[in-house]
């Protein structure tokens, strides 16, 4: 089995076209999702200079209490749906673009977004003793992809939390 974590791809251990075909796991489907309003949605998330900031900025338009996203400009534009469709596959795949930096990569991209926003050091502290940044991942991310995150995510901000 191969794990993939690219962002055309969902978010789970995958198998190998040969294993696939053999019977042992149905190969999956790729899904549609509107390329116009991807477009538009790209040119949006551009505007934000790193992933964690990208990460943080999809995941706050799920709704609360629903696995639905929202983001009215896309939806005024598209449709209510293709608006989901489209920040549901962004979420996933800035998640995955996270997942596969390295965790000096990690630790950089935060850092850069940490001296934007100019948090205190008891902001970050706080950060890791509440484990909040557990909202920031997406609905359809598999136990082992949220275990690696948080990992990743605690070690780095500990060690920006010495550092700010």
């Amino acid at each position: 089995m191969v794990l993939s974590y690219a962002a055309d791809q969902p978010l789970v251990a995958r198998a190998t076209k040969e294993t696939a075909a053999a019977g042992a796991i149905p190969a999956a489907q790729p899904s549609f999702v509107d390329s116009d309003a991807t477009d538009t949605w790209a040119r949006t998330l551009e505007q934000i200079p790193t992933t964690v900031g990208k990460l943080l900025y999809v995941s706050c338009l799920k709704q609360d209490g629903s696995e639905r996203y929202c983001h009215p400009g896309l939806a005024r534009i598209y449709s209510v749906e293709q608006a989901d469709r489209v920040l549901r596959a962004s979420h996933k795949s800035v998640f995955a673009e996270w997942l596969n930096f390295s965790l000096e990569q990690q630790y950089n991209d935060l850092r850069v977004h940490l001296l934007a926003s100019q948090p205190e050091p008891d902001e970050l502290k706080l950060l890791l003793e509440l484990k909040t940044y557990d909202r920031f991942i997406p609905p359809v991310a598999h136990e082992p992809e949220r275990m690696l995150y948080r990992t990743d995510l605690e070690t780095v901000l500990e060690l920006l939390r010495r550092e700010l």
